[in-house]
């Protein structure tokens, strides 16, 4: 069965917080955090990014739905290299932090995921 044949994992939201498995993010304080205790700080549009993505965890989101949703760009004027640098960027982080960056998932011409292993889902 391949990833977009199962059920996708839901976000739950608490507060100011998304959810997804062991990755909660709070919007109010602007930080990433895991359950074994890892938390950093991200910059406005990564939260916007992140956020876009959790608020459909398992699900394909493209290049330019992100354009419009998190870059606030009109559909047809931005390039998808803005959200390749940024989700570039988020993976640098991640891997600094000791985390996997593969919890960012990239199919091309599909989109972008937040992908969560199934031993993670709470």
């Amino acid at each position: 069965m391949g990833f977009n044949d199962r059920e996708p994992s839901r976000a739950r939201t608490r507060g100011g917080t998304l959810a997804v498995g062991r990755v909660r993010l709070d919007r109010t304080t602007r930080q990433l955090a895991f359950a074994g205790g890892v938390a950093f700080d991200l910059t406005p549009t990564e939260l916007r990014l992140l956020c876009a993505l959790m608020e459909q965890p398992g699900r394909y989101v493209s290049a330019q739905a992100l354009l419009e949703q998190v870059w606030e760009i009109p559909a047809g004027t931005g390039g998808a290299e803005i959200v390749r640098a940024h989700v570039s960027n988020l993976r640098r982080k991640l891997r600094s932090h000791g985390e996997d960056p593969q919890l960012l998932r990239t199919i091309p011409y599909q989109g972008y995921a937040i992908v969560v292993a199934e031993a993670d889902h709470s």
